[in-house]
């Protein structure tokens, strides 16, 4: 009978560290090695998920000079449209992966905060009697842009490349990147 405790006494440590090593093996191959479109939906996901790479990012990028209160507004007002974003991959004949290199295409629906602004711009200037101050103007501007709903639909093409064996994203050009912000 005591052979039998100190072989389970020895066996079991064995069989739960070649448990816990082949656990470890088989996860850490996926570790840092994504597969391009896994690569693309993570980047398109920090969007939507206000990753602090992204957020610390948004500037107002128009040309009006606002308070630091209009700023915290229109990042708020951002954050949100970046919430409202659709993307789907497409899989046709422009996606392509080969050994070194791929293509992803993905399908982008966002809100058109470049359109919201020129109609609130617009506005303003057929209409200037009802605006009192360049702050009332940009507060219509922030209101505009917070109300709008209209998305835009663009095509975008994430260029990946092997870099030491493993899948990295090639940078968006600014056009890319502001299709995805609705600045374009």
């Amino acid at each position: 009978m005591k052979k039998k405790k100190r072989l389970v006494f020895i066996l079991v440590p064995i069989v739960l560290l070649v448990a816990i090593i082949s656990i470890f093996s088989l996860t850490r191959g996926n570790i840092g090695n994504k597969k391009p479109k896994e690569l693309v939906k993570e980047y398109m996901e920090k969007y939507k998920k206000l990753d602090e790479s992204i957020v610390k990012e948004i500037n107002y990028p128009f040309s009006d000079k606002l308070s630091n209160i209009q700023k915290e507004r229109y990042e708020g007002i951002i954050k949100f449209k970046y919430e409202q974003i659709d993307y789907s991959i497409i899989d046709d004949e422009e996606t392509s992966i080969n050994e070194n290199d791929a293509v992803i295409s993905v399908m982008i629906n966002s809100i058109d905060i470049n359109a919201a602004y020129e109609k609130a711009s617009t506005y303003i200037e057929n209409h200037k009697d009802e605006f009192k101050s360049v702050e009332d103007e940009i507060e219509y501007k922030l209101d505009t842009i917070s109300k709008y709903s209209l998305k835009e639909d663009y095509r975008i093409s994430f260029k990946l490349y092997k870099k030491d064996g493993e899948w990295k994203l090639a940078d968006l050009s600014k056009a890319d990147v502001n299709k995805i912000k609705g600045l374009y």
